[in-house]
């Protein structure tokens, strides 16, 4: 089993858009893969509580597929990219990690 796990932080506004209005569209939007995405056995989206330190990133993503050919078919698949060009125009940073689990 492979896990990935992405962290995202998120400009003040963009699109048009407020960061709180970007996250919750990301979040939304990513949780929806589960639907659309064969690979995916597990997805779990999390926002940064708001009292927590501003600092901190935003949201964070962990996605478990069971190998590394899963893993790519996923970040291959069209509706993982159709995410993937919206939140790419919303964010300042991105962190990932892919382990074995």
């Amino acid at each position: 089993m492979i896990r990935h796990v992405v962290m995202f932080k998120y400009q003040q506004s963009a699109e048009g858009n407020t960061k709180q209005y970007n996250l919750n569209k990301s979040k939304e939007m990513l949780e929806n893969l589960v639907n659309k995405v064969e690979e995916i056995k597990y997805l779990h989206v999390a926002l940064n509580h708001e009292q927590a330190d501003n600092s901190n990133y935003d949201l964070i993503l962990t996605v478990d597929v069971d190998s590394i050919s899963d893993l790519n078919a996923y970040q291959n698949n069209e509706d993982h990219k159709a995410v993937g060009g919206f939140i790419k125009k919303v964010v300042e940073k991105r962190a990932c990690v892919d382990f074995e689990k």
